[in-house]
């Protein structure tokens, strides 16, 4: 006998809304307009019987092949590998960017003064299960870009500056947790990510839809 759809934890079936809707849209049952107006309610809505709306009306289900494919795409690892265990970027009156493909240390130092700084970890190959970034951040304005599928965790405190954090994914006891950790005086610094939870969603069905053609 089915769970009465109301009684279902409203997370998981948010997560089963979202897959069957890329898994139709991937396939050509529904347009890109229809897709992300169904996206959008899908992420926002708490509501059980709005949620499963947006997919009463699609044949395709969620099979195997999609389920591997959205593994491999979403899931975050860290690979074993030779890599420093520590790293320091030093940014005195200048610009300074640390982005691209990069191992990244299992600890980043980062000293920033009258300056602007970047570290970009879109990209980056994490070598260790848990990076540390330190930073000290005095009169500059500083930025750190996490991927959206490793965990954050931020312990900074501020002396007349401000941490901007702007974070929606979700923890992966599996993933790699970067943690940041350090103080910010007279200074601005934000952890944010490139690409949101949706664009996140809109990139794999694009990506599954081209695969099928």
């Amino acid at each position: 006998m089915a769970v009465k759809l109301t009684d279902r934890p409203i997370e998981k079936l948010r997560e089963e809304v979202i897959d069957q809707l890329i898994m139709n849209y991937s396939h050509g049952q529904i347009s890109l307009e229809a897709f992300e107006r169904r996206l959008d309610i899908a992420n926002q809505s708490d509501d059980h019987q709005t949620l499963a709306v947006q997919v009463e009306d699609l044949t395709l289900t969620v099979d195997e092949s999609y389920t591997e494919t959205k593994n491999e795409t979403f899931s975050a690892r860290y690979t074993p590998g030779d890599t420093v265990e520590q790293e320091q970027i030093t940014n005195i009156l200048s610009s300074n960017k640390r982005g691209g493909i990069w191992d990244v240390p299992k600890e980043l130092k980062c000293f920033s003064l009258l300056g602007n700084m970047v570290i970009d970890l879109t990209q980056a190959r994490f070598t260790h299960p848990t990076v540390r970034i330190n930073l000290l951040s005095v009169l500059s304005d500083d930025t750190i870009y996490v991927p959206d599928n490793v965990n954050v965790i931020l312990r900074t405190s501020n002396v007349l500056g401000s941490t901007d954090t702007t974070l929606d994914g979700k923890s992966d006891p599996a993933a790699p947790t970067v943690i940041i950790e350090g103080r910010c005086i007279l200074a601005s610094t934000s952890v944010k990510m490139k690409r949101t939870v949706k664009q996140r969603f809109i990139d794999f069905a694009e990506q599954l839809k081209t695969m099928l053609n």
